[in-house]
């Protein structure tokens, strides 16, 4: 019996979609973890057979630029003193850094999984190729250092012979000895052994020539001495040039014009049959790509087939029925017949019914509340839209600005409808007054609090008619206290400005009196061709809020310029200077103020525009 259970219990499981999901996700994962490392195993084996081509391409490129830098040796070096002088070159010593990177890389490519036994043999064979080679070449430079040139080795020792036997004072042909000279020339030129014959019978007769002109038996060894060392010196050089080779086709040089030979030969032969060897298993990789690729479509789409019929087929009846509820927006009698499903499918559709009849009878009641909401909110635009006119009206009117300020800029863009920042404007007599204040709050409060500040700055002016920014901060101060109680409350509300008295320019200056309260002043000019830029800090105390620790009470205090005409000045709340990009990072006063250095030179017209786009960008 428990067996029996056990059976029924399990199949109710298989039952449910997630089970058979399960089991089809399980099945799904094995073969594709299969394809997966098929393709990577693949992939890994063209990946090293095309390293193996690389690596051949690189010897075979190391090996021509061996062969360039041989050239590059026996066209330039041998006739370069600096290196006999220092024993060494630069060519020499790259040629040394190329060849030991070859033998490195034949090392390398020997021991790789694509070479073959019998390329193995042939790698060792150019191993031993270069060695002879290298070995060689080495000989040949060692022969080419004793050779020598102009004052170096034989030729140095063979030139200071015929050179102090030419100088010497002492009777002799000296046509013979200039054609002595033409013959080494000859000789040193084009290579060919008539002239070392034509070279020794000339000796001959300048020796005869010496003996006759010479009787003095000392003077004739001297100078028989200088022209034996010369011609043992020049002997001994043309043996080295055979030995060395007077070209590509002779002596050692064509040695290793042999050798290089067969090691392009073998390389080329390696180069072949890993070619061909890449190309077979490229064929083997496509087919068995091409292979593994057609089993993927095929349960891709047995999955898709098997996943259609358990889950597709039913989501889509159930889907339908929620677009025709959507579609009449949840009005309406609406009843729909499901499958009885035992899956998890056939349940939703249960719930979803019952759901149906819930939501429509919760639906009429939320039409109902939210009618009457759109009234309140219709009342309440209204409102805000007669507010936001208000505030308008008591900004300074532009014609004003026009005619008092002539060049300025107003860039005054609220986060709401209503704001807590404004900007006054007041004349008293030839003296301009400008603030820029950032109340307390955003939004109504905020604009609650602008309205109390203009209003009091209209008022103290009108009474006082002050002409000190300061004071005229210390009375504001003392009036938004009073008129907020809050001596007796315990709220801080208030504002932060920045005021400007300017007054008339005078031979080009113009007299500016500047009080801030936690606000600055910027201005920027050019100094000669040099912009410039500053910012005046206020003091760090705000407009209103009642103090209780006097001991930490700050009056606010003026600071005067004196500032050539075509300064510009530029007064602004904290909301330009808390923008944020992407990262959050706000744009702060020390990007301000490179701005503004950037933009003294410009008109106020293109300050204005450029502002506005680069804050916009930021």
């Amino acid at each position: 019996m428990s067996i029996y259970l056990s059976k029924v219990v399990m199949i109710d499981q298989f039952r449910s979609i997630s089970s058979k999901l399960l089991f089809l996700f399980g099945l799904f994962l094995f073969t594709s973890i299969l394809l997966i490392a098929t393709v990577i195993w693949l992939e890994d084996k063209k990946d090293e057979a095309n390293n193996t081509l690389d690596y051949l391409a690189e010897i075979n490129f190391l090996i021509e630029k061996i062969s360039r830098l041989e050239r590059d040796f026996f066209n330039d070096e041998v006739i370069n003193t600096r290196f006999y002088e220092q024993k060494t070159s630069p060519v020499l010593e790259e040629r040394k850094q190329v060849l030991t990177n070859l033998v490195s890389l034949i090392q390398q490519l020997r021991r790789g999984s694509q070479i073959l036994n019998k390329q193995i043999l042939i790698l060792d064979s150019l191993s031993d190729d270069l060695n002879r080679y290298e070995h060689l070449f080495q000989e040949t430079v060692q022969l080419t250092k004793q050779r020598g040139f102009k004052d170096f080795g034989l030729e140095g020792t063979l030139r200071n012979a015929i050179h102090t036997l030419e100088n010497s004072n002492y009777a002799f042909d000296l046509n013979k000895l200039l054609t002595l000279r033409r013959h080494e020339k000859d000789f040193m030129l084009r290579k060919e052994k008539i002239y070392t014959i034509k070279l020794k019978e000339t000796a001959e007769l300048l020796k005869a020539d010496i003996i006759t002109q010479n009787p003095d038996i000392l003077i004739q060894t001297k100078l028989l001495e200088l022209l034996q060392t010369y011609l043992n010196a020049f002997e001994e050089l043309a043996k080295m040039e055979e030995v060395i080779g007077f070209d590509n086709s002779s002596g050692y040089r064509n040695d290793l014009t042999v050798i290089v030979v067969g090691i392009r030969a073998r390389l080329a032969t390696v180069n072949l049959q890993v070619r061909s060897t890449a190309v077979q298993r490229a064929n083997i990789i496509r087919i068995a790509l091409f292979s593994t690729i057609i089993l993927s479509i095929v349960l891709i789409l047995t999955f898709a087939y098997l996943i259609n019929k358990m889950v597709s087929r039913p989501v889509v009846t159930l889907s339908k029925a929620v677009e025709q509820v959507i579609e009449n927006k949840f009005e309406g009698n609406l009843s729909f017949e499901f499958r009885n499903n035992q899956d998890e499918i056939g349940k939703l559709s249960a719930s979803f019914d019952t759901m149906l009849t819930t939501v429509q009878q919760s639906f009429q009641e939320i039409k109902k509340q939210n009618k009457d909401l759109a009234h309140k909110q219709k009342q309440i635009f209204s409102s805000l839209r007669y507010a936001q006119q208000i505030q308008q009206a008591i900004l300074p009117d532009f014609d004003e600005l026009d005619f008092f300020l002539k060049k300025y800029f107003v860039i005054y863009q609220p986060r709401d409808e209503v704001s807590g920042d404004f900007y006054w404007f007041y004349q008293v007599k030839e003296k301009l007054f400008i603030a820029v204040v950032d109340c307390t709050g955003h939004g109504i409060p905020g604009a609650f609090m602008s309205m109390i500040g203009n209003t009091l700055l209209n008022k103290i002016m009108g009474e006082n008619q002050i002409d000190d920014p300061a004071f005229l901060l210390e009375i504001l101060h003392v009036e938004v206290t009073t008129a907020l109680h809050q001596e007796k409350k315990s709220n801080q509300d208030g504002m932060d400005i920045s005021l400007c008295v300017l007054e008339p320019p005078t031979n080009g200056l113009r007299k500016i009196t500047f009080a801030g309260a936690k606000q600055s002043l910027f201005y920027a000019k050019m100094n000669g061709n040099i912009p410039f830029a500053e910012e005046i800090r206020g003091t760090r105390r705000n407009i209103g809020g009642f103090i209780k620790d006097l001991s930490r009470y700050q009056t606010f205090e003026n600071h005067t310029l004196l500032l050539p005409t075509g300064t510009y000045l530029y007064m602004l709340t904290d909301g330009l200077l808390d923008q944020q990009d992407r990262k959050r990072k706000k744009f702060g006063k020390i990007r301000f103020l490179e701005l503004i250095r950037q933009l003294a030179p410009f008109s106020i017209e293109d300050q204005e525009k450029k502002i506005k786009t680069f804050l916009q960008q930021y």
